[in-house]
């Protein structure tokens, strides 16, 4: 068992357990707002994802269909959980390891032009999922 502090922490670990998880290809938006999305299989341009007016974190929006972005509004590119689990892991492995390489090679994956500055967003994406992470405290049966 684990104990959260903060909303988007919360959503993040019911999505983790299989809770919370709603598939943005099936879903049908008509009000909302669009995003460039990177995950380990796909690479989509004008993804769709729903305004939430009742929230004011539109990370929880987009954590409960597996991405994450680098701003806390409406961000234009964002990245799958599965990817930023991965370079968790990937960095801890590899000192020369870096968000442009990473960035560089999901392009190279999806056949897509490489722009400098999205090593950045990766980046920062990654940032806010670390601290996500951070937030979650063990629990007593943990």
């Amino acid at each position: 068992m684990v104990t959260t502090i903060g909303h988007p922490t919360d959503t993040y670990v019911k999505w983790k357990q299989g809770l919370e998880r709603i598939d943005p290809l099936q879903e049908e938006v008509s009000n909302g707002w669009e995003a460039t999305t990177f995950s380990t299989s796909h690479y989509r341009q004008n993804q769709s994802f729903p305004t939430v007016d009742e929230d004011p974190f539109v990370n929880v929006t987009l954590i409960k269909r597996g991405f994450l972005g680098p701003v806390p509004t409406y961000p234009t590119t964002l990245f799958s959980l599965e990817i930023l689990e991965d370079c968790r892991f990937e960095r801890l492995q590899d000192k020369r390891w870096s968000f442009a390489q990473k960035a560089k090679a999901l392009c190279q994956k999806h056949n897509v032009t490489y722009r400098p500055s999205l090593g950045g967003h990766l980046q920062d994406a990654f940032n806010v999922y670390l601290s996500i992470l951070d937030n979650i405290k063990p629990g007593p049966y943990s």
